[in-house]
């Protein structure tokens, strides 16, 4: 275990991103926290993903410029009250510079890129912000390279633009590709703000459930 005191860098009431092995990354609140235990609300997400006491999760978030990954296992699952809780056993801290000039959302939208002329691939985005966007492909691609996105959107609108591939990172799944905009017209920019708004307003749900529940 890490020597570190979570109760020193994360504090009640914060977002997390939390991720089991049978899930994605899902958006969480921290309601107590200690030196090695943090508890967030048990929900549908975690449910569908079969989650049980001892498997094994990771957690993400940042503070004052840090990134921070941890690994650590259910310790309990408490069902007995109005607000269903997890409790992880933080069992490893990793902290890495935060050098994203802005803050991200996780999402899941289906995508596609082209490179060259005629190179086309099917993504999932995985996160978004004001200055780039995450994909993950199948097929690697060079590093530096200008490749020409389509997002679909929930809406049904579609999010078009150039963009530079910034950051490469090989998982099981396949390769993750950090994708810095160069090229928004006026109708994109409108349509990433749209989709930032919705985001950020689902983090902010959060938030109010938090600070109006009176167990906390």
């Amino acid at each position: 275990m890490n020597d570190t005191d979570l109760s020193k860098i994360l504090s009640h009431g914060t977002i997390i991103r939390t991720k089991h092995p049978k899930s994605e990354w899902i958006s969480s609140i921290v309601y107590k926290v200690s030196s090695n235990l943090i508890m967030i609300e048990l929900t549908q997400d975690y449910i569908k993903s079969l989650i049980l006491p001892g498997d094994r999760v990771k957690c993400k978030f940042s503070n004052s410029g840090t990134e921070f990954l941890l690994e650590g296992l259910i310790d309990r699952i408490d069902i007995e009250g109005p607000l269903k809780l997890l409790t992880i056993s933080v069992t490893g801290i990793n902290k890495f510079e935060n050098i994203r000039s802005s803050h991200r959302y996780d999402t899941h939208m289906i995508s596609k890129l082209t490179f060259g002329q005629i190179t086309q691939l099917f993504g999932i985005v995985t996160n978004v912000s004001s200055a780039g966007i995450s994909i993950l492909c199948k097929s690697e691609l060079p590093m530096d390279s200008v490749v020409h996105v389509e997002v679909f959107v929930d809406s049904g609108n579609i999010l078009r633009f150039d963009g530079q591939i910034v950051r490469k990172l090989e998982s099981e799944n396949g390769f993750e590709f950090g994708i810095r905009f160069a090229d928004l017209d006026e109708e994109s920019l409108v349509l990433l703000n749209d989709i930032l708004e919705e985001l950020k307003a689902k983090d902010s749900s959060l938030v109010n459930r938090y600070l109006n529940n009176p167990s906390t």
